[in-house]
């Protein structure tokens, strides 16, 4: 299944309390996808990563607002959340499909730095490291 894009201006990720709040306005073709499952059945967001130390996944729970472009919003709490960028997938219903998003969130390690929703497809190539100097 192909990556589903997210409204970049609309959606957002941010910390409420000792949580992470993370907006997601979608498609709304992603309707013809899952049909009504947005509105009649449960939907999950998943957050997974694996970057050498092991996988992490974490799902949770969305609250659903149904329009022309639904509009889903999840809080995770923030110390079930590693450092490092998670990929995002919609799974609706139980034993439903998976359908990843066209976002990341980027996680830090510390309630000083910010976090971050990568909206976006990811990108095909990567940038060296500098040299040190």
């Amino acid at each position: 299944m192909t990556a589903r894009p997210v409204e970049a201006v609309a959606s957002y990720a941010r910390r409420v309390g000792d949580d992470v709040k993370i907006v997601l306005t979608l498609p709304d073709d992603l309707r013809d996808e899952v049909g009504d499952g947005l509105t009649r059945r449960r939907v999950w967001l998943r957050l997974g990563r694996n970057d050498g130390t092991g996988p992490q996944r974490v799902r949770a729970l969305a609250q659903v607002t149904p329009g022309a472009r639904p509009r889903l919003e999840v809080r995770v709490p923030a110390d079930s959340l590693t450092p490092g960028t998670y990929k995002l997938a919609l799974r609706v219903g139980k034993g439903g499909a998976i359908v990843p998003l066209e976002a990341r969130l980027l996680m830090t390690d510390t309630d000083v730095q910010p976090l971050a929703l990568l909206a976006g497809p990811r990108p095909l190539t990567r940038l060296p490291e500098p040299e040190p100097r």
